[in-house]
């Protein structure tokens, strides 16, 4: 079930912000408190600088358990029209720095090992689907691509349709 269906398209939302207002919703319906974590920065001469390295973005508890997350997400390449292509994979890296970095990952593991749920949330913009991902899946998929001239990127097909989730009611599969 949908929590909430007001929201049909996030234009002009990032996701990060759709997410938030989906908590909202799971908030008001008693299912779920959860945050967004800010990053720790200040500001210096006019410019924001990051002063520590964040955990995740997500912290919080839902359905008796604790949940930590981590939401990214995709656009297609840009057609010489200004529309995008469907994604055909997730990048691993931006601008040579990993997407979820090693310290997400540890973080996320041990918030797993402790009992609470731990995922990646993915969002492919263009293809409009949204996938609740383990992190041993990301942890395995950096893991080939420190090999030498390993993946750069994770061909969508290889997200798993049991992973597939509404990014409306992300947290449905946690209760099945």
């Amino acid at each position: 079930m949908v929590i909430y269906s007001a929201i049909q398209s996030n234009k002009g939302m990032s996701f990060e912000n759709f997410i938030d207002a989906t908590n909202r919703h799971y908030e008001i319906a008693g299912v779920a408190v959860i945050q967004k974590i800010p990053t720790p920065s200040k500001n210096v001469k006019g410019r924001i600088i990051y002063s520590a390295k964040s955990t995740v973005d997500f912290i919080g508890v839902a359905m008796g358990g604790a949940v930590a997350f981590e939401a990214k997400e995709t656009t297609g390449a840009k057609r010489s029209d200004g529309t995008r292509r469907p994604e055909s994979s997730f990048p691993l890296f931006s601008h040579n720095k990993p997407m979820i970095s090693e310290h997400q990952i540890r973080f996320l593991n041990k918030w797993e090992r402790n009992g609470g749920w731990a995922f990646v949330l993915v969002h492919f913009k263009v293809r409009g689907e949204c996938y609740r991902v383990p992190v041993s899946f990301f942890k395995t998929k950096y893991a080939e691509a420190a090999k030498r001239n390993g993946p750069k990127s994770i061909p969508v097909d290889e997200f798993l349709d049991e992973w597939k989730v509404d990014k409306r009611d992300y947290l449905k599969i946690l209760d099945e």
